[in-house]
């Protein structure tokens, strides 16, 4: 038999004249959110944070006193039903939350208590009320915590709203920091096909030269990296699509520009510096990658940065200096080349005494 025969059933037996409130009750059993007396109790503590303008405390004060006084209410969850099947045929959220406050003060918790079951209910447009068993059991707790001390029952009030507003400070906050990197995401997606105008203005790198002889210290600290010295000046070379700066590209022969433009598609706007040597392009690091600009990043970035280029546009004819990071590398680097280029893996690009350059025997 299912659950709707049942209800038919039981309601035939108890009888016809009593089939109009049996039905009012299972419709409000039915209709009531499944809720906890301690998920209710917490719920509460929201409402009772709510902020209630002067104006109002003032309003419900005078009508404590003129209509529940006034008229003799009682004090308790009777009393509160009274008021509110009299005055509380349209009555809001704020007020019936501003009478439990004033409840509260006047030492009437349980009156409290029922008005802030209504205030629940309508803030949550319960249908049909509160199970019976979850508003007698939450007026009983309120009542026994309301026999505190008023100095402790106000810092658990204090201490709960200072909770709810550190949580909505923590949520505005997370809300923020998503939309700026909503906006980060979007503006490095507009600007990975521009190569940024600051390119233009950057100045060259201008290492100070000493002997070899005093290489000794870069060879055995494990900060420092060194790359075999390019031929002369280094070039500039950009590749991009839409452009914010003059052209930076360089007298490279056209089947390597050919190759470096074909890696545009998965790489964004690029740029390198390096330099062509017997019909190679010997790149030493990356200034930009993907529209973004690494000369505000470390040499590590930009040579990791350098040696992805190579890897996309995959040919001889484009290639990474010699660069050595450990202790044989670099050593072997030595002995590879008459001129080095040292500088620390942490170093921004052209920081002052950031890049040394030794010259002389191998």
């Amino acid at each position: 038999m299912s659950c709707e025969a049942h209800r038919q059933k039981a309601f035939a037996a108890l009888g016809q004249g009593n089939a109009a409130p049996l039905e009012a009750i299972y419709q409000a059993a039915a209709t009531s959110p499944k809720l906890s007396l301690a998920s209710l109790k917490d719920a509460m503590k929201t409402l009772r944070a709510r902020r209630i303008a002067p104006s109002l405390q003032r309003e419900v004060e005078g009508k404590w006193h003129g209509r529940v006084v006034g008229e003799g209410m009682s004090r308790n969850e009777n009393g509160a039903e009274m008021y509110l099947k009299k005055y509380g045929k349209s009555i809001g959220v704020d007020k019936v939350c501003a009478l439990a406050h004033r409840a509260e003060q006047e030492g009437a918790p349980r009156f409290a208590a029922a008005m802030w079951i209504k205030a629940y209910e309508l803030e949550n447009k319960v249908s049909g009320g509160l199970p019976i068993l979850i508003k007698d059991a939450f007026i009983t707790e309120f009542e026994k915590e309301s026999s505190e001390k008023p100095e402790e029952a106000m810092k658990k009030i204090k201490d709960a709203a200072q909770g709810i507003m550190k949580k909505r400070r923590e949520e505005r906050a997370a809300e923020r920091e998503k939309a700026d990197a909503e906006a980060e995401a979007a503006q490095a997606i507009a600007n990975r096909d521009v190569l940024p105008a600051s390119l233009n203005t950057l100045p060259p790198l201008s290492p100070v030269s000493v002997p070899s002889s005093e290489r000794a210290k870069f060879l055995t600290d494990a900060t420092w990296w060194g790359q075999s010295s390019l031929a002369g000046e280094a070039q500039r070379i950009g590749v991009g699509g839409k452009t914010n700066s003059s052209d930076v590209s360089s007298d490279v022969p056209a089947d390597i520009t050919k190759r470096l433009k074909s890696a545009q598609k998965s790489l964004g706007a690029y740029a390198v510096e390096g330099q062509v040597i017997d019909g190679r392009l010997v790149i030493a690091r990356a200034l930009v990658i993907e529209g973004r600009d690494l000369t505000v990043a470390t040499e590590r970035e930009r040579i990791e940065a350098a040696e992805r280029i190579v890897q996309e546009v995959g040919h001889e004819s484009v290639t990474l200096t010699e660069t050595a990071r450990t202790a044989s590398q670099k050593v072997m680097l030595t002995k590879n080349s008459n001129d080095q280029l040292w500088f620390p893996a942490a170093c921004v690009y052209g920081a002052p005494n950031c890049y040394i350059q030794t010259k002389g025997e191998k």
